[in-house]
């Protein structure tokens, strides 16, 4: 008689696990559903995956701010071509691929340092990949 009701108490736990799952299942995929209608509404595309184009605005940086920015993307191209040298496998970077950098429709390895006003104020314009990573930076003077 003990076993039977333990095997009775274990299969209906069981039972109001399995519908726990299932409900909560289904009304998370209702809040998705929800959500996603939402953010194609709001964005009058077709899918959400189709926001490759999303270019969002950085905002105003100084002139150092903009050295800073180019001398540290200097400096990693630098560390990774050594690194090359001396590791026997060249292996992916720490932070994955780094975004193309322009400033003033100059590639930031042909743009000469001392152009840069450092009082001045840059407006610095970010394009975004499908899957939110930055793909392109532009830096232009105002």
């Amino acid at each position: 008689m003990n076993e039977q009701m333990n095997r009775a108490l274990y299969i209906g736990c069981a039972l109001l696990l399995l519908v726990l799952a299932f409900t909560s299942f289904f009304s998370l995929y209702r809040d998705y559903r929800d959500y996603a209608s939402r953010v194609r509404e709001y964005t009058d595309t077709p899918g959400v995956a189709t926001m490759e184009t999303f270019s969002g605005c950085f905002g105003d940086m100084t002139g150092h701010e903009v050295v800073n920015l180019l001398l540290a993307r200097r400096r990693t191209d630098r560390e990774r071509i050594l690194n090359s040298l001396y590791e026997d496998t060249a292996g992916p970077s720490e932070f994955g691929e780094l975004p193309e950098l322009v400033i003033d429709g100059e590639s930031y390895e042909d743009f000469r340092l001392e152009s840069i006003d450092p009082d001045g104020t840059y407006q610095a314009d970010i394009r975004f990949n499908a899957y939110g990573r930055p793909v392109r930076i532009e830096i232009r003077g105002r």
